[in-house]
């Protein structure tokens, strides 16, 4: 997609053989229920956005946000396949990203918002220096030897690693 993708409510997109393959450099606008599901990666250089209604947008395919904007600003927006937490992630007051199962990686990102951008399952593996400032930590499993430029904070997750803070180690939650 070059242009804009307009994903109706409870509309999705399914690859039902294992053959779909899906870029996007344009803008992929996602509405309540909607979903797009493929064992391919879903490559994002462009937009993915969710502007309408307080439901919940799903992506169960692995996401390749590689200089790509993923804008929640509304609702919910949830990723079910892992992939690279890259690129620039902005969630509006009120409005969620939230990466909830598979595994992640994490590449060079901008975490925007007043809305809430989290991590709630699947494996967030780490290695190196991992900038988490704005990704809650609510579920799932953190793996990996990594450092934190600021403070680490631990509200659900379950850290099976080790990591070195570069300020506070705050754990509110989750285990160790």
């Amino acid at each position: 997609n070059s242009g804009t993708l307009n994903r109706a409510e409870s509309a999705g997109l399914r690859d039902h053989v294992g053959a779909l393959t899906f870029s996007n450099s344009g803008t992929v606008n996602l509405s309540d229920s909607s979903y797009i599901t493929a064992s391919a990666a879903f490559t994002n250089t462009g937009t993915i956005k969710k502007t309408v209604g307080s439901g919940n947008a799903s992506l169960g395919a692995p996401l390749e946000n590689t200089g790509g904007t993923l804008s929640a600003q509304s609702g919910t927006i949830s990723l079910h396949a892992g992939g690279v937490i890259a690129g620039t992630y902005t969630a509006a007051n009120g409005a969620f990203i939230n990466s909830a199962s598979g595994t992640f990686t994490l590449g060079a990102h901008t975490f925007n918002g007043p809305g809430t951008i989290q991590f709630t399952g699947g494996e967030l593996q780490l290695s190196g220096a991992a900038n988490l400032t704005g990704l809650a930590l609510a579920g799932g499993t953190v793996s990996g030897t990594f450092s934190t430029p600021g403070d680490f904070n631990l509200r659900g997750s379950t850290l099976a690693g080790t990591v070195t803070p570069g300020g506070a180690f705050n754990w509110s939650g989750g285990y160790i």
